[in-house]
């Protein structure tokens, strides 16, 4: 490609010509999956028994958004990608479900839940869009990236790991991480860090957590939602997607 990498124009092909080629589309719902299962019960409830809504920022084609919404009915789940040609083939295939390539300060609203699955290790400094997410979060931010990244594939500008996250940020406490093991996923091949931030005036209790365990999460429901048989060579393909 000769396109800078990560550049709009960069995504843009590789969204037309190679995401779909390399399973980026299970890789998208994987991801998704490993978040909604790995979320602690009190946050799976907040979000479960309210009118909310729910952006997913860096959707890709829009699979977990649509594993958002068939997970949480009551919520109003939409998609953002910078990507237009993203976009429009997640328009296409989720035609019910509601995306958009505006980003956030374009868009001028808050959302009650804000995700972001392995999107921050493409920027060197990732931090002012943490920081952008949370101002535009009202009242919880779930971010899932890879943990502790070593020989970083093409993309990938930074490592990160729990210190990245803080303690507190502005109204936001962190209540929540987790390390998974994906290792033997074909999706990723070493381990995610799952991170939960709550606004401070939810009092949403901190979750107790061993953070030296690794938690293998290959769990039986995970398999029947995404798995499939592979080839070396789509196997080989998918890490490269990140």
């Amino acid at each position: 490609m000769s396109s800078e990498i990560n550049s709009k124009e960069y995504w843009e092909e590789y969204f037309e010509t190679k995401w779909e080629t390399y399973s980026g589309k299970k890789q998208t719902e994987y991801f998704m999956q490993l978040i909604i299962e790995n979320l602690p019960e009190n946050v799976k409830n907040y979000i479960d028994y309210r009118d909310i809504t729910i952006l997913d920022w860096g959707c890709a084609l829009g699979q977990g958004v649509n594993l958002l919404q068939n997970k949480f009915l009551n919520a109003k789940v939409k998609g953002l990608d910078f990507s237009e040609t993203a976009i429009k083939k997640a328009k296409s295939e989720y035609r019910d479900l509601n995306f958009t390539s505006e980003s956030l300060s374009e868009l001028k609203e808050k959302f009650s839940v804000i995700t972001c699955s392995n999107c921050l290790e493409h920027f060197a400094d990732p931090k002012p869009y943490f920081c952008e997410h949370l101002a535009h979060t009202k009242d919880i931010y779930i971010a899932l990236v890879p943990y502790k990244e070593e020989n970083r594939i093409e993309g990938h500008k930074i490592s990160l790991n729990e210190d990245f996250f803080p303690d507190e940020t502005g109204t936001f406490q962190k209540i929540y991480f987790k390390i998974l093991d994906t290792r033997l996923s074909g999706f990723w091949y070493g381990y995610q860090l799952l991170v939960v931030y709550a606004r401070k005036s939810l009092n949403l209790d901190k979750i107790d957590t061993d953070f030296k365990i690794l938690i293998n999460s290959q769990s039986h429901e995970l398999w029947e939602n995404v798995a499939e048989t592979y080839s070396e060579t789509s196997n080989a393909a998918e890490i490269q997607l990140g």
